[in-house]
C-alpha cells in the first residue's frame, strides 16, 4: 500500500511538471516568431514595433529590422494586419547621416519592404507609416532616428 501511494505521489509530481512545461512554452510568440522572413536568408531579427492608429488605436500592422552580420547590412520591412482593403504603407531605411537610404511606398495588402542599408559599425534611422493615404495625419507611424548603433 505504502509503495501504491509513493508510486501515485511521483506520478502526480511528474504530470504537474510536464503541464506546467507545457504551459511556459506555450505563452505568447516572441516579436521575431511574426516575422515573414521578407529580407531573405541570412538576415536575424534585431527589433519589432508594432503600428496602431492614433485615433482609436487600432492594431494596422509590425514594422521589423533584421541585421546580416556577413554583410554588414539592415533590412526592414512593414508587415500589415490582414484587411480587406489596402492600406498606404512606407518602410525607410538609411545610416544615421541620412546616407545609403532605401524607402518603399505604395498601396499594399500585406507587406512594404523590404528595404536594406550598409550600416556597419554605425547607426541607422528607420520610419513606418500605415495609413489611408500617403499625407494620412490619423496614420500609423514610427520614426526613430541614429538607433541600433553597431
Amino acid at each position: 500500500m505504502r509503495r501504491a501511494r509513493r508510486g501515485a505521489v511521483i506520478t502526480a509530481a511528474l504530470t504537474t511538471l510536464a503541464s506546467a512545461a507545457l504551459l511556459a512554452s506555450a505563452g505568447p510568440a516572441s516579436a521575431a516568431d511574426g516575422y515573414n522572413g521578407a529580407c531573405g536568408s541570412g538576415y536575424a531579427f534585431v527589433d519589432a514595433i508594432d503600428l496602431y492608429l492614433p485615433y482609436d488605436h487600432s492594431f494596422v500592422g509590425t514594422t521589423y529590422l533584421t541585421y546580416n552580420r556577413s554583410n554588414g547590412y539592415n533590412c526592414a520591412v512593414v508587415q500589415l494586419e490582414p484587411s480587406p482593403t489596402v492600406r498606404w504603407s512606407r518602410v525607410v531605411l538609411s545610416r544615421g547621416d541620412g546616407s545609403g537610404r532605401d524607402r518603399d511606398m505604395g498601396y499594399y495588402r500585406s507587406y512594404a519592404g523590404p528595404v536594406y542599408t550598409y550600416a556597419r559599425r554605425t547607426c541607422i534611422d528607420w520610419s513606418a507609416f500605415v495609413g489611408e493615404t500617403d499625407n494620412d495625419l490619423g496614420a500609423a507611424r514610427v520614426d526613430l532616428d541614429d538607433v541600433r548603433c553597431g
